[in-house]
């Protein structure tokens, strides 16, 4: 069963209703860190914004879906479902502009992120991302912990010969001459 799940009316006022409830929903039910929580805010803004921007805004009457649920290895997983529109995909800012950043935001901060297409439901899409969550993540058992530091103080330690190794790190340095390119300037005539 998913964390949260529902479908709503899409508008631009539902973009921020949407982020405004779920955050603080999920921040609660997942003990996020401040960390989790304002990256999952920002890419919960990003995602339902595209919906709306690429797949419902010039549809009357579209629906915007949101699912939120735990994906395996200590993941969240948000899901937005809109109208299939022609494929977004990430693009470089131009300029001053405004818009253009949200996929490039996910992709830097989601573990994966991706869209997929259902055209047995009416050619709809979803966009999805997972993020690690911190709470959700295995926890080590207390005799894996003492064994990794038994082990860890029984290695044997070595030394390095930091002198030797930073003599051929700095030879091994390419020399860098500063000068003009082209022939020398001609002299002036006397």
């Amino acid at each position: 069963m998913p964390l949260v799940e529902f479908e709503t009316d899409a508008s631009p006022e539902e973009v921020g209703q949407i982020r405004r409830s779920v955050v603080p929903l999920l921040t609660a039910a997942l003990t996020l860190t401040p960390e989790e929580a304002e990256d999952l805010e920002l890419m919960v803004s990003e995602l339902v914004t595209n919906g709306w921007l690429y797949g419902c805004r010039r549809r009357e009457g579209s629906k915007l879906g949101f699912r939120a649920d735990v994906a395996k290895g200590g993941r969240l997983r948000v899901e937005v479902t809109d109208p299939a529109a022609p494929g977004v995909r990430v693009q470089r800012r131009r300029g001053a502009s405004e818009g253009g950043r949200g996929l490039l935001i996910i992709s830097r901060l989601a573990k994966e992120h991706g869209s997929e297409r259902n055209w047995e439901a009416g050619g709809t899409r979803t966009s999805w991302f997972e993020m690690e969550i911190a709470s959700l993540l295995p926890k080590e058992s207390e005799e894996e912990t003492a064994a990794a530091v038994s082990s860890a103080e029984a290695a044997p330690t070595s030394t390095v010969n930091t002198a030797a190794l930073n003599s051929r790190i700095r030879h091994a340095r390419p020399t860098v001459v500063v000068g003009t390119i082209g022939p020398p300037p001609l002299a002036a005539a006397a």
